[in-house]
């Protein structure tokens, strides 16, 4: 069973850097093997099933899976490519739901600084209907990778798979956000948003420890949805 991680904030003097010796990547990670999340061990028995008496009950929960490349291409600064084409245009009276992308593969990311990013916790009344899933996101809004601002102590995190408590420098922090409409890739809107502690912690599930690494506050899903309430609310 995997355990929540901990975080303690420590103030200390901004001056100075962590030094550490190799490189060791600390992944928080749990995960489901086949089988392996089930309550108990399965019947062995036949199952028998009746034969339906009429037409099946119609689907009420829709299934979509987000393709990686399409919002890599999506999300380029230069020459985007639309999210999805098919999706509904952004006009008329609100709501317009946004989808949030995290963007992975970003050329502008400062060195050595880790941060994380909790989207789940967006507004519960911006989240999109299911039978509107996934035409109905008229917008997306490509969140890139946090910048440090300014040194604010320094957090300690501690790895479950390592079994180890790490110290790094940590920092406040703003992440670009652009929001285009999805069928076509116009830009609606850029802004930052500041780092937020979210409610599990400060320190991202994934460090990469180069000797120089550096913790940035994390963003925060409410904070985000917040900030696009505007374009999420407005008549285009």
């Amino acid at each position: 069973m995997a355990h929540r991680r901990r975080t303690k904030m420590t103030p200390q003097p901004a001056s100075g850097r962590l030094r550490g010796s190799g490189l060791v990547a600390a992944v928080l990670a749990m995960s489901c093997a086949s089988g392996a999340c089930s309550g108990g061990a399965p019947d062995p028995r036949p199952s028998r099933v009746a034969s339906p008496s009429g037409p099946p009950a119609p689907t009420t929960q829709r299934t979509w899976t987000p393709r990686a490349d399409d919002e890599e291409a999506a999300c380029r600064k230069k020459d985007p490519k639309p999210w999805r084409p098919s999706s509904d245009p952004y006009t008329g009276p609100g709501p317009h739901y946004v989808y949030p992308i995290r963007v992975q593969l970003d050329p502008d990311a400062p060195k050595d600084a880790m941060d994380g990013k909790d989207l789940s916790t967006i507004p519960g009344d911006m989240e999109i209907p299911n039978e509107r899933v996934p035409d109905g996101w008229q917008l997306i809004a490509c969140v890139y990778h946090g910048h440090p601002t300014r040194r604010s102590g320094t957090v300690r995190c501690h790895f479950d798979n390592v079994d180890e408590t790490r110290k790094y420098p940590f920092y406040e922090s703003r992440y670009e956000v652009i929001v285009r409409e999805a069928r076509t890739g116009k830009k609606v809107t850029t802004f930052s948003v500041p780092g937020t502690t979210t409610d599990d912690g400060d320190c991202p599930t994934f460090v990469m420890d180069t000797g120089h690494t550096v913790i940035l506050k994390p963003l925060d899903g409410h904070t985000l949805g917040e900030r696009l309430r505007p374009v999420f609310s407005a008549t285009a």
